[in-house]
């Protein structure tokens, strides 16, 4: 009796007189797999009844049915003639070795040395409030535009002098890799 099972976008041919699918699952293994047993439960069968006889008790208790004596050690195993086989010859791969094991299919890869910051709750650090930080903060905003006005009214009342050098408003070369600190946090800590 042939069937054809629609899986998805797929469709398989199940034939139970033959013992066939399509996915070739129930060839190789001998189980039937689940296009076979929507057909068989369509037809209100037992799936047991097509399961490979080398699955059921009878055969296990047929295959143990001698008594298998236990072997000896390789010692006393008699020589065969022939050539003598060698293993075979390691070759060096090139490149620096692997220190990473190799991870099994069903395991995570992400690795727990490296922390995700997923679920972290980020606190700003100038308004003392959740969900942004001092980078994007509305506060840092609102500061800076003040001190723009703030230093442009300052330039226009400082009265311009063409005498001498001009002095230097940055830092000298004592301070390299010092920390700036900016305006804007020197206006939070206050």
């Amino acid at each position: 009796m042939k069937f054809e099972v629609q899986e998805l976008d797929r469709s398989y041919v199940v034939n139970l007189f033959t013992r066939t699918c399509s996915c070739r699952y129930w060839d190789i293994c001998g189980i039937p797999c689940k296009h076979v047993i929507s057909c068989i439960i369509w037809l209100k069968e037992d799936p047991d009844q097509y399961v490979d006889n080398y699955y059921k008790r009878e055969a296990y208790m047929k295959t143990y049915e001698f008594l298998l004596e236990p072997l000896t050690g390789k010692d006393t195993w008699p020589e065969v003639g022939g050539p003598f086989v060698l293993p075979p010859r390691v070759k060096k791969m090139s490149g620096r070795p692997k220190k990473k094991r190799r991870r099994e299919i069903n395991e995570d890869n992400s690795s727990t040395s490296i922390l995700s910051r997923r679920g972290t709750i980020i606190t700003c650090h100038m308004c003392h409030q959740v969900g942004h930080n001092r980078r994007c903060c509305p506060r840092r905003a609102q500061a800076s535009s003040s001190r723009r006005d703030t230093d442009t009214q300052a330039q226009m009342n400082q009265p311009s002098s063409s005498r001498g050098r001009a002095r230097s408003s940055g830092r000298g070369r004592g301070r390299r890799g010092a920390r700036v600190s900016s305006y804007a946090e020197a206006f939070s800590r206050e």
